[in-house]
């Protein structure tokens, strides 16, 4: 059987950056409405794990305004997704 409409992934994968963020977001937020206690204690372990790594030297410290503006102009990036799929940020910011 044929089909002649794309997929929802297919057609999520078309999207510019900020609108795949933007749909990232709503999905993983529409999994567990009312949950926040669980996502808070995960925040705050990835917190204390990410300041025990820099702690012990295993990340540098980067300007807040420098990451964002960073994630803000990959966002923007409206080229079309790369060959291995997706297209999304390339590089990871850290923010301590």
């Amino acid at each position: 059987m044929k089909r002649d409409e794309p997929s929802a992934e297919e057609q999520a994968a078309r999207l510019s950056h900020r609108d795949r963020a933007r749909l990232a977001l709503r999905l993983i937020e529409s999994l567990e409405p009312g949950n926040d206690e669980d996502v808070d204690g995960f925040w705050l372990d990835e917190a204390e794990q990410r300041l025990r790594k820099y702690d012990e030297g295993g990340t540098q410290a980067r300007d807040a305004e420098d990451a964002i503006a960073d994630i803000e102009r990959q966002l923007t990036d409206d080229r079309a997704p790369s060959p291995g799929g997706g297209g999304g940020i390339t590089s990871s910011c850290e923010v301590l």
